[in-house]
């Protein structure tokens, strides 16, 4: 459980960094996704939304 609430801390901060706040990732995952509001029945829908964004980051920075 201590994993799972490190992770509930951290996600907003790499959500801020990644700039996944945007209305764009939060619709993809439904649009009811709100980042001050993670649990355990949504920390993955969070993790999913990080992971694209980060593949978006990765394939931009290898296009050039």
């Amino acid at each position: 459980m201590k994993e799972i609430n490190t992770l509930k801390i951290g996600i907003p901060n790499i959500f801020e960094k990644l700039k996944c706040n945007d209305k764009k990732y939060l619709q993809m995952e439904g649009g009811y996704l709100n980042v001050n509001d993670i649990n355990e029945t949504n920390i993955l829908s969070f993790l999913s939304i990080i992971e694209k964004r980060s593949i978006e980051i990765l394939s931009q920075f290898y296009k050039q």
